[in-house]
């Protein structure tokens, strides 16, 4: 069956994926840092990107009940390690998903700027405190119930945006939701 052979590939290359991002944990254990920044750098289209981070994405359940919005220039590439700053927009897209309604909409927004390239992911969600906003990158902080998150998702991603030369930055607006912005070098 064709979808069956299609979610076996797509289980395959998590799989990889998550072996990678062990090996790289246990360099940063053994080593004190992890690979050098550059060894597995390379240009990256975004919109294979994003499409690729929407696909795991929408796996998980809360996903299934939201719409997607992709707004971005189908050219535009950075010059990063792909496996990488896949995690990053996956741990993105689940904390909109999660943050999102039942039939709400998530938009991710991809444009260059100079020699940037400025990614957002907007949801639609209830927004943060602003003592939530003030904690977002701090390791182990959730706002999510106990549980259902480890608080790990945006501290990895800030550091992995900051060894690609990049910045992360969040704002939110409760009853209104949260917009995560990542720019990065064109």
């Amino acid at each position: 069956d064709e979808d069956v052979r299609e979610r076996l590939s797509l289980l395959i290359a998590q799989t990889q994926r998550i072996a990678r991002i062990v090996r790289s944990l246990l360099g940063f254990a053994r080593a004190g840092d992890g690979p050098a920044a550059t060894s597995a750098f390379g240009w990256v289209r975004v919109a294979e990107l994003i499409d690729d981070a929407l696909t795991l994405t929408r796996l998980g359940r809360a996903a299934r009940q939201l719409k997607f919005q992709v707004e971005l220039d189908p050219e535009l590439c950075v010059r990063g390690d792909r496996q990488r700053l896949e995690q990053v927009l996956v741990n993105l897209l689940s904390n909109a998903c999660d943050a999102s309604a039942d039939g709400g909409q998530v938009v991710v927004h991809a444009a260059r700027d100079g020699d940037r390239v400025v990614l957002r992911v907007q949801d639609g969600g209830a927004g943060m405190s602003g003592e939530a906003q003030a904690r977002a990158f701090e390791p182990f902080f959730t706002t999510k119930e106990a549980g259902a998150g480890t608080g790990l998702g945006l501290s990895l991603s800030y550091g992995i945006v900051a060894e690609h030369g990049g910045s992360i930055a969040l704002s939110s607006v409760q009853g209104q939701g949260t917009i995560v912005t990542v720019e990065l070098p064109a």
